[in-house]
């Protein structure tokens, strides 16, 4: 049976997977994510920020979920230089 600590934490994990998502989702429409003067794929941070997002839900699946290393990408988002929305929009 899983405890309450692990279910808040689990609450709290798929709250900061929507945050991101929906970050990363907003960016990519404002940029064009492919097309347009500036495009989203076109940062290799913005690269990295879309593959950890994608990875970041794939602890949803089952038998996925004790992937320990899946977690761990997510530090990768918030250590890059660009993390926060003033800097997002800086040209990196």
């Amino acid at each position: 049976m899983e405890s309450d600590y692990n279910r808040r934490l689990g609450y709290i994990e798929l709250g900061f997977n929507v945050i991101f998502t929906v970050e990363s989702l907003l960016l990519a429409v404002a940029k064009c994510f492919m097309l347009g003067p500036h495009p989203y794929l076109l940062s290799g941070w913005n690269k990295l920020d879309f593959v950890v997002v994608i990875f970041s839900w794939l602890v949803f699946i089952p038998g996925l979920e004790n992937l320990s290393f899946l977690r761990a990408m997510r530090v990768i988002k918030v250590r890059h230089p660009g993390f926060g929305a003033s800097s997002t929009w800086s040209g990196d």
